[in-house]
């Protein structure tokens, strides 16, 4: 097995990779400090930003700021981030396809 070292992505690809489920998705753009704030919430990190990308395209009703409103705390070692979303996961969201 060999090991992959994955770095954050920047905070404006770490957005963009936001939107990659829904093209032109206009969460994003109505409300940039909350798309901001929940790419900080994934840490930057490409894995998880993609599985929030799913969630994100499985609610698309759901505005960001709303999306972000519960988020658990972070934990003890802030270079991580935390892996739960705050809302329910839908059965059909379960799988994260490439």
């Amino acid at each position: 097995m060999r090991r992959l070292q994955v770095d954050a992505l920047t905070p404006d690809l770490a957005i963009e990779l936001l939107g990659t489920r829904r093209p032109g998705d206009p969460r994003l753009g109505a409300d940039p400090a909350a798309a901001a704030e929940l790419a900080r919430l994934c840490g930057h990190v490409p894995l998880v930003l993609q599985i929030i990308a799913v969630l994100m395209a499985d609610d698309p009703a759901r505005p960001v700021a709303e999306l972000i409103t519960g988020w658990p705390v972070r934990p003890p070692d802030r270079r991580r981030p935390m892996l739960r979303p705050p809302w329910p996961i839908s059965p059909s969201s379960r799988s994260v396809r490439p």
